[in-house]
């Protein structure tokens, strides 16, 4: 039997508007226009997966029409509870039916009835005939469930479909299709503002309609009814009737505008013109209209006629390229396509030669990857002219950082994706066939041979090929090295610190035991819930927290302020000591290969600002908060005896490219005379001499001089020094006195924002901010302080790039034994021989102090030490 799908069009966009709207990705789902799309994209994604994944025969889709219905004359206080919809939610329904336009899928809406009644009468049309799957939120639908229709609903968000059928709802709700509108008379919906019988619950009402059948019988049989429950049956009669004839479905009209079925063919080219509109590239894949097949070879050995400037695409089964299993390559050129699995081409000389040949240019998706995976095999790669991954993100942070999505966002071509030829999670193997795997990888790098010209005129249009040319690619080279040399750990260390960490956190624990008396798993939310909130009876002065019965470390701080007892902080201590064992020491162990190093992975495409982080393991947080976690520091050592680290470290840097771009003379003057800047700060905003700053204040301007920075609204920054929310205000308003420089800049960044759609760097990096247009107010002022924050981030980073680039050069060039080992935020680690150290410290200090050219200095401290700890 053919299945059909039939949608609650007002269910879905709702449900896909709040799995998203607060969610940290919902700032990525705006067009660069500022248009609303969370709610759009998670509708179509929803639609575009169920669509492949089941193979329905047609899709259907129904939404409300109007805010009254036949309803409502029942009942006036109908739906009177549900709160006002959202500003950019009411944005999207019309985007909505744009998309569902574009695609070829039908819909309906009629006046006076709502989806439900629409899905209804299209069931009773069509379930004679075919499957019906229902996708809606709405139980009311669970009436039309039988043989041939399902209700598919989700517990949260959009995915993770639970399917209904007679048996499943009797499993899960304990009633039949028949009595779900019985259920509600006797239970009532607070959603739809239904009483239901006052005092009798979803409990109460499976039993009596486990017993009775239906509401009928059960007032036909009050009189067995025990007395409490009599009372609120009989008191509440009329409301249990109403609340039935409410939830019952209406099949008593027509759709005037009823097209009969036929096959659903989804119009894939007005699909990907919707999704170019709306800026949904990550869409476009899978279900664009697929292109010309791609012509390709498998190869078994390299030609010298196949020699010629080349796009080659580096394969790997996992992300982790240290490590990862080496399937093949791709490559494109004039010659052709071809395909060569690594096993044959690792042996194969001519192609080895080929790769280090500085006569043919190379283009690649991501340099790191395939220069460090082939490092494993001594296999080298030279004369890398072009990288897609580096091109493209600058072109545009917001796309996800693979080659599919960035192929699907410059061109309207489908192309496939690694899940659908090596599986995912415990099932992906590379064990598949080979054609398979050769039009996955020839399609790559056929695109990225022939999108290269075009990615490059699109950077030199909007003024970011310097950026990518002079400073991304050099910095790839020089992160590439960084990571093959890697950090060397010492192993004992390492082993003592996880002894030591195992016995503190079984402490912990066994201490937690003895004030629960009884057996207690401290990493169970649920069980921790008990104990506080039940057993221990403590709570907190917010009662809405104490309704949530959370558990987190901000709830707990707060709750040790509002209640003493040693059993938070001994939690606190254990979920502390915990993550530092889990976390990062066992993490650790796991990531040293055996070169008693670990190598890891500088992702350069992966922040909005152009922030360099790091992955397997996150190097970026080693020793970042408290002596506990600063103690792992003593982990990561010197490789030799004749060898000592340095760290060299940006002093202030952010508020010194605050200084050159707001061109504040109070900022300015601090840092060309070298005086301390947070000092300064408080001499002026507390009105005090400068000898007279104690060091609570300038512990004060600090923060306010970051709170300036990171756009720290009043009453955040009053909670951070303690302070009434009044005095907070009033320091802010001090320093805007003081540094009216600044304040004019911060107006400046945010008005350009507005007009522009996006902020840059001093080096022209982009970030587009959107939420400066939503009408959503949290998101609004999301975007004001992206405005300010992104480009003295971005530049601050920006100059960490051009010291590395700097840095990395220098040292090659006249000390080729001294190595750049790891970057963390401002501060870069280098492993040095003894005898070089003074000389090194010259070349860095150098190179980093000037690596760009601001209206301020730029400071670097450093310290020289045998590990880690010592030198922070």
């Amino acid at each position: 039997m053919k299945k059909i799908l039939l949608v609650d069009g007002n269910a879905l966009i709702f449900r896909a508007y709040f799995a998203t709207a607060y969610s940290n990705n919902s700032i990525q789902l705006k067009t660069k226009d500022g248009i609303p799309t969370n709610a759009v994209f998670s509708f179509a994604k929803m639609l575009k997966n169920l669509i492949h994944s089941s193979e329905y025969y047609n899709v259907i889709v129904a939404f409300d029409k109007g805010k009254k219905t036949f309803r409502h004359e029942k009942l006036e206080s109908y739906k009177a509870g549900r709160s006002k919809t959202p500003d950019d939610l009411i944005q999207q329904f019309k985007i909505v039916r744009e998309f569902l336009d574009a695609a070829n899928i039908v819909y309906y809406e009629k006046d006076n009835y709502e989806a439900d009644d629409i899905i209804a009468v299209l069931t009773q049309k069509l379930k004679a005939e075919y499957h019906i799957d229902i996708l809606s939120s709405d139980k009311d639908l669970f009436q039309l469930i039988d043989k041939n229709v399902h209700v598919l609903t989700s517990k949260s968000g959009t995915s993770n479909l639970i399917v209904y059928d007679i048996e499943t709802l009797k499993e899960n709700m304990e009633i039949t299709p028949e009595q779900v509108v019985d259920y509600k008379g006797l239970s009532g919906d607070p959603s739809d503002n239904l009483p239901g019988v006052r005092g009798i619950g979803p409990k109460t009402a499976k039993t009596l309609l486990a017993k009775y059948g239906h509401l009928d019988n059960i007032y036909e049989n009050i009189e067995e009814i025990s007395k409490s429950q009599k009372e609120k049956l009989l008191t509440y009669k009329d409301d249990a009737y109403l609340s039935k004839e409410m939830a019952v479905l209406n099949y008593d009209f027509d759709i005037s505008d009823y097209q009969e079925q036929t096959e659903l063919v989804v119009n894939y080219e007005g699909l990907n013109d919707f999704y170019e509109k709306y800026e949904m590239a990550s869409l476009m894949s899978g279900t664009v209209k697929k292109t010309a097949e791609v012509k390709y070879q498998i190869i078994d050995k390299w030609t010298l006629d196949m020699n010629h400037d080349s796009a080659i695409y580096l394969q790997t089964l996992d992300e982790n390229y240290h490590k990862s299993e080496i399937i093949g390559f791709g490559i494109s050129n004039s010659s052709g396509n071809y395909y060569y699995d690594f096993s044959v081409a690792k042996n194969d000389i001519l192609f080895k030669e080929f790769l280090a040949s500085t006569k043919f240019q190379k283009s690649v998706f991501d340099l790191k990857k395939i220069i460090c995976a082939l490092n494993r095999y001594e296999i080298k790669v030279e004369n890398i002219a072009y990288d897609m991954m580096l091109a493209s993100y600058i072109f545009n942070e917001k796309t996800n950082n693979d080659i599919q999505s960035y192929i699907s966002s410059f061109l309207k071509v489908n192309i496939l994706e690694d899940e659908e030829v090596f599986g995912k999670g415990v099932k992906k193997t590379s064990d598949v066939e080979k054609e398979k795997i050769a039009k996955l990888l020839t399609n790559k790098s056929y695109y990225m041979f022939n999108l290269k010209d075009k990615i490059i005129n699109l950077l030199i249009q909007s003024n970011q090929h310097d950026l990518y040319e002079n400073l991304e690619m050099p910095v790839a080279f020089a992160l590439t090295s960084m990571e093959i040399n890697g950090i060397f750990v010492d192993r004992k260390e390492l082993t003592k610190q996880q002894k030591e960490t195992v016995i503190k956190v079984e402490q912990i624990a066994e201490e937690i035991q003895k004030i629960a008396k009884n057996k207690i798993n401290p990493n169970s939310p649920k069980q921790i819930q008990e104990l506080l909130y039940d057993e221990l009876n403590l709570k907190t002065s917010d009662e809405k927290v104490n309704k949530k019965r959370s558990t987190s470390v901000d709830v707990l701080e707060f709750m040790k302020k509002y209640q003493e007892h040693p059993v938070i902080d001994l939690i606190l201590e254990y979920r502390k000591f915990n993550k530092i064992l889990t976390s990062f020491l066992n993490v650790f162990e796991s990531s040293v290969h055996e070169d008693n190093k670990i190598h890891t992975i500088y992702r350069q495409a992966d922040t909005t600002t152009g922030r360099i982080s790091s992955k397997d393991p996150n190097m970026q947080v080693v020793g970042s908060k408290g002596p506990e976690q600063r103690k792992m520091r003593k982990i990561f050592t010197t490789s030799t005896k004749d060898s000592v680290l340095l760290s060299f470290d940006y002093s202030q840097i952010e508020l010194r490219v605050l200084a050159h771009f707001s061109q504040d003379e109070n900022l300015i003057e601090a840092f060309a005379n070298n005086q301390d800047v947070h000092i300064q700060t408080a001499s002026k905003i507390f009105d005090v001499d400068i000898k007279d700053v104690d060091e609570n204040m300038r512990r004060n301007a600090k923060t306010i001089n970051f709170a300036i920075i990171y756009g720290m609204d009043d009453w955040t920054l009053s909670n951070v020094l303690n302070i009434t929310v009044k005095s907070a205000k009033a320091f802010k308003e001090s320093y805007f006195e003081r540094f009216s420089g600044v304040k004019t800049f911060i107006e400046k960044m945010q008005l350009f924002a507005e007009e522009n759609g996006y902020v840059k760097t001093l080096f022209e990096r982009k970030r587009y901010i959107p939420e400066m247009k939503s009408n959503n107010h949290h998101l609004r002022s999301f975007g004001k302080r992206a405005a300010v924050n992104s480009p003295i981030q971005g530049t601050a980073a920006d100059i960490i790039k051009f010291a590395i680039k700097n840095v990395d050069f220098n040292l090659k060039e006249f000390m080729p034994s001294a190595k750049i080992i790891a970057q963390i935020h401002d501060e870069l680690i280098f492993e040095v021989p003894k005898d070089l150290e003074e000389k090194a410290i010259e070349i860095i200090k150098d190179g980093m102090e000037k690596a760009v050219v601001l209206d301020v200095p730029l400071s670097v401290s450093y310290k020289s030490g045998l590990n880690w700890l010592e030198i922070k």
